[in-house]
């Protein structure tokens, strides 16, 4: 008769050579927005639905776990406020901010570029220097696409997702 020690590591040892590897978890895409078609409510981060801020806070929550108007990293408070402000907010805050694209970063327009009062955009893929956004509120009014753009028409790439 078998120890109860002998069955149970045996056990253990069968679930850790069937048992499959964790699949790395697929990137956020597609218009899953959970403020979709509610307008002008103030969502959970802060943000009035709809707007190119709430769904960009969408996609950062869903790479980082929190993202809020007003946070803090690194020991640091900040509030992110319309989208020109984004870029000084995430120096501050800490975050890398660069011209180099990252699929998971935010693409940032300031205020008076192809943007007109500026623009946030998440970086879903990067292509050279062209790169494909998800975004609301810039095709139509409240509402979701998907653009290519060449990274010369974007000032700035924030790397909050990566941390730092």
């Amino acid at each position: 008769m078998a120890s109860t020690r002998t069955v149970l590591g045996a056990a253990l040892a069968l679930l850790f050579v069937t048992a499959a590897p964790a699949a790395a978890a697929a990137p956020p895409h597609g218009d899953d927005y959970p403020y979709r078609d509610k307008p002008d409510i103030v969502d959970r981060w802060a943000f009035y639905s709809g707007q190119d801020t709430s769904f960009v806070a969408w996609r950062m929550e869903q790479l980082t776990g929190y993202f809020h108007n007003s946070m803090s990293h690194n020991g640091i408070a900040g509030h992110w406020g319309n989208a020109p402000e984004w870029a000084a907010n995430a120096r501050k805050l800490g975050y890398a901010v660069d011209r180099i694209p990252e699929a998971g970063a935010i693409a940032q327009w300031d205020a008076g570029q192809a943007a007109g009062p500026g623009h946030v955009a998440y970086i879903a893929e990067v292509h050279g220097e062209q790169v494909t956004v998800e975004e609301y509120n810039w095709s139509a009014p409240l509402r979701y696409d998907t653009r290519v753009v060449p990274l010369s028409q974007v000032s700035w790439v924030l790397h909050v997702a990566r941390g730092s």
